[in-house]
């Protein structure tokens, strides 16, 4: 992984220790409120070899193998087309933090996901427990650092639950900046820092209940996003394409969401 040691902690407890000792971190939980914090995180329950935000993966994925080129083309297009329209109508509604509203509640968007919160970062890089057989991994970036390279956008400032239990924030990457934060050159330049573990039955009790940082049975923002989602069904896909397979991803996003605002 690039730009970290050969190292593989043997714990996510022995992970974290070492990230605070080795970033001055004095607590790994954040406190409420609107504090700058001086690191950002990022947690994954796998070591995957790239990192880059949902749409380059959308849009650079290889659907050769699997003989889904034109169902995912008409995705993407969809995709494309209907941030580039209705980004604006998002925002109105929902303010600046729009883009990141949208990468929170299932839409693929340029943004990756960070938190100022270590236990929140670890917590998503355990995922529950799930998949024990399989390292997870933590970056570690300083705020001021990223901002030279990125955009930052402070998510918990959201009127939405969901981004703010998360302690969150969204980065995007500049016109010209690589777009892998795993890439050698682009980690060198953010000074991403990747810390490799095995997960433990005892990381348990040290991460927070997924279930409650994905919960929105209170958050009317997922009601939000299927009244918008309902406007881009009508006048987009009515209108402006006829493709079923379109049509049935979106009704996809769509009945997660309603799902998940039930």
């Amino acid at each position: 992984m690039a730009n970290s040691s050969e190292k593989v902690f043997p714990s996510l407890q022995e992970c974290l220790s070492h990230i605070c000792k080795t970033c001055g971190i004095t607590q790994t939980r954040c406190p409420d409120g609107d504090h700058d914090p001086a690191w950002l995180f990022r947690g994954e329950p796998n070591c995957y070899p790239h990192t880059s935000c949902g749409m380059y993966r959308l849009i650079t994925r290889n659907h050769a193998e699997d003989g889904k080129t034109a169902f995912f083309d008409d995705v993407i297009a969809a995709m494309v087309d209907f941030e580039g329209i209705y980004l604006e109508q998002f925002e109105d509604e929902l303010g600046p933090e729009a883009a990141g509203f949208l990468q929170h509640y299932g839409v693929p968007t340029d943004l990756l996901d960070f938190a100022c919160s270590l236990t929140v970062a670890a917590s998503f890089a355990f995922d529950g427990g799930k998949q024990m057989e399989n390292d997870g991994a933590i970056a570690v970036v300083e705020r001021s650092r990223l901002s030279s390279f990125c955009d930052l956008l402070d998510l918990r400032k959201s009127r939405c639950e969901r981004p703010r239990r998360q302690h969150a924030w969204a980065v995007r990457h500049r016109a010209g900046h690589a777009t892998d934060f795993k890439h050698g050159p682009t980690v060198e330049d953010l000074g991403i820092r990747w810390y490799r573990f095995k997960k433990t039955p005892n990381d348990r009790s040290i991460c927070c209940d997924l279930a409650q940082l994905y919960d929105t049975s209170t958050d009317s923002g997922a009601a939000d996003m299927v009244l918008l989602l309902d406007v881009f069904v009508r006048d987009f896909l009515n209108n402006l394409t006829n493709t079923p397979s379109v049509r049935d991803q979106i009704a996809r996003i769509r009945g997660h969401l309603v799902r998940a605002s039930a």
